[in-house]
């Protein structure tokens, strides 16, 4: 009899379950930048082409015109992306403090410790969830937008902690390996650039 290769989870949670979603800032105007604000704002923008990681470099400064609320931010948060095509979800670094999150965003906030907020992220960003949020979103509309409630029924397995690390590791691997691997491709590009360039001249 052949064996499955598909892992069997022994528990399931709705997000809202081991996790509490706030809204990210909700401002009532355009986002003013100033040299002295008092806080840091992280906007899509600030997320990388390949929404793995935050340029911190980029966040913008500010002063919020209106209460931050909870829409404040540190590492071992999760944002997810509510509004537009893309669904994603990206566990936060280090941030400088104040930090809030734009209104576009959710804010997924661990509150066991059963859970990894890496772990977390990289499950939000599977097939499964992904056409979940995607149905959910609803077709036809300019700007498919995820309800908070929708996100917070999402159902996310619990493997053990040694699980949800080695797949956090292995995911680390595979992101650092499509990294070398884009260098190594522009590389191979501008040395074949470099060699047609010289058989031109030539």
């Amino acid at each position: 009899m052949r064996v499955s290769a598909v892992p069997q989870y022994t528990a399931r949670h709705r997000l809202r379950e081991v996790a509490r979603i706030d809204a990210g800032y909700q401002s009532r105007g355009r986002i003013e930048p100033a040299a002295g604000g008092t806080h840091w704002l992280l906007q899509v923008g600030d997320v990388d082409e390949r929404r793995e990681s935050v340029r911190v470099e980029d966040l913008v400064r500010f002063s919020p015109e209106r209460s931050a609320g909870n829409a404040v931010v540190s590492c071992g948060d999760v944002l997810f992306m509510a509004k537009g095509a893309a669904h994603f979800a990206l566990a936060l670094p280090e941030l400088p403090a104040p930090t809030l999150a734009a209104g576009y965003f959710f804010i997924i906030r661990i509150r066991d410790a059963i859970l990894l907020p890496e772990y977390v992220a990289w499950y939000l960003n599977q097939d499964v969830p992904q056409r979940y949020f995607r149905q959910q979103a609803g077709q036809g509309v300019n700007m498919p937008v995820v309800r908070i409630g929708v996100l917070g029924e999402c159902e996310v397995p619990l493997p053990p902690l040694a699980t949800q690390r080695r797949i956090v590791e292995l995911d680390a691997l595979r992101r650092e390996e499509e990294h070398l691997l884009a260098r190594l491709a522009e590389k191979r590009r501008l040395l074949l650039a470099e060699a047609c360039l010289r058989a031109i001249e030539q």
